[in-house]
């Protein structure tokens, strides 16, 4: 009695095994990625200045905190609850440097988990510069928080949420490319 699945003589024939033969092949062919092109240019040098540009807004955010003796001053002066936004501010960019890096890698890597973290990281980001900003203006409704560069860095995020997101989901350059 045959049971579902097993090869009978009858079906090692020649022409079995190069149907079988054929099949293997079309399926490793199709898990090949694509060559990075089009688009897909422009958000990898995104993605690649992506660490870089967060380091530079973070030591310009930070240097003068810490060069000055402002940081030791602030954390003996603040409020609790300043002092946790700081922490929690430093804590979020060192993990969005991470995430960051980490997303380098699976570019290069042409890894399927590519979009996934991007979403991660671009969701991430206007979040936190939202939530950081209105925060920050509710402590200190005297200070102006929505600044230019708020603005901008907002309009940046809503830009690769709404234009990068679904491009790395639906682009058939990116389905073809990100498949490791």
């Amino acid at each position: 009695m045959e049971t579902a699945g097993t090869v009978t003589p009858q079906d090692a024939t020649p022409q079995h095994s190069e149907y079988k033969s054929e099949q293997a092949t079309e399926q490793a062919a199709a898990l090949q990625p694509w060559a990075f092109g089009g688009w897909l240019f422009l958000l990898g040098f995104g993605i690649w200045l992506g660490p870089f540009r967060l380091l530079y807004n973070l030591w310009g955010l930070y240097q003068p905190l810490f060069s000055d003796g402002n940081f030791s001053d602030i954390l003996h002066a603040a409020s609790a609850g300043f002092i946790l936004l700081i922490f929690t501010e430093m804590l979020i960019n060192l993990l969005m440097l991470a995430l960051s890096v980490y997303l380098i890698y699976l570019f290069m890597q042409k890894s399927r988990l590519l979009p996934k973290y991007f979403f991660i990281l671009a969701a991430m980001a206007a979040a936190f510069l939202l939530g950081d900003t209105l925060i920050t203006s509710l402590m200190f409704p005297q200070l102006e928080v929505w600044t230019d560069d708020i603005i901008k860095s907002l309009c940046s995020s809503a830009f690769a949420l709404g234009i990068w997101v679904p491009y790395l989901y639906m682009s058939e350059r990116a389905k073809n490319t990100f498949v490791c």
